[in-house]
């Protein structure tokens, strides 16, 4: 190889890495606001929908997706575990309550939903101006998030996942 075709493949891989944001939200200085970029996850690259939570911008609320579904996780800050249940946490978008049945996925604590496209919780998200997510249990911690942006960044991330 020489050292021209070593340079070009070296500024590929760079302006790659430099495309993709690290583990979690892309910006987490303007993270209130909904976002669609590519961002390392366990799994490798994937494009994320996602926003943080208004009260605490490790929080995340983030959509993938997941064969012919969408992910929707709400990844809390805390490091405490939630005890390990699959249960039903309320997604609350301008006062109405939706129950979604999640489940704990340990590697990040998130509480994970995998959802239709067409399902309720996604057109909820895409045409709210606020989503709070309530853990009837009282074990994981209340956030709010903003839906501002949200309707155009999931609209986006629903038509790159598999039908």
């Amino acid at each position: 190889m020489t050292f021209k075709q070593t340079f070009a493949i070296s500024a590929l891989v760079l302006a790659a890495s430099l495309t993709a944001a690290p583990y979690g939200h892309a910006d987490l200085k303007g993270c209130t606001a909904w976002d669609l970029s590519v961002q390392e996850q366990e799994e490798g690259r994937e494009l994320t929908a996602s926003a943080c939570a208004k009260q605490d911008t490790n929080t995340i609320l983030e959509l993938r997706c997941f064969g012919p579904d969408v992910g929707v996780r709400y990844v809390p800050a805390a490091e405490f575990e939630f005890g390990e249940k699959d249960r039903d946490i309320e997604y609350v978008v301008d006062s109405k309550a939706r129950p979604v049945f999640v489940q704990y996925e340990g590697i990040d604590g998130a509480l994970g939903a995998y959802v239709p496209h067409d399902h309720t919780v996604i057109k909820m998200l895409k045409a709210g101006t606020s989503v709070t997510i309530r853990d009837p249990l009282g074990v994981a911690p209340e956030q709010t998030f903003t839906l501002k942006g949200a309707g155009n960044a999931i609209a986006h991330l629903i038509a790159k996942c598999p039908n």
